[in-house]
């Protein structure tokens, strides 16, 4: 089960059976939704952008990022991380 660790100005933290996971990266823009607590479940579900088109350079990927408690979603872009593979 995934939870909000921490919620910052440009990412979430996200704990994995109470255990630090992984940041979710915001884009520019982009904000947390205030449903989003401390404390709550996400369900996190990756919607890859198929390998051609992330050759191209066309990334629409992303992570659909649910809030279980209020089923209110959030895309988190795959392009957000690219910075990471330059």
């Amino acid at each position: 089960m995934y939870t909000i660790d921490w919620i910052g100005t440009v990412a979430i933290g996200v704990l994995q059976d109470g255990k630090p996971r992984f940041a979710l990266v915001l884009e520019e823009g982009q904000e947390v939704p205030p449903e989003f607590k401390v404390g709550d479940a996400l369900r996190v579900e990756n919607r890859p952008a198929h390998p051609a088109m992330i050759a191209m350079g066309i990334n629409h990927g992303y992570y659909e990022v649910t809030h279980v408690p209020s089923g209110k979603r959030l895309e988190i872009m795959h392009r957000a991380y690219g910075y990471l593979f330059q």
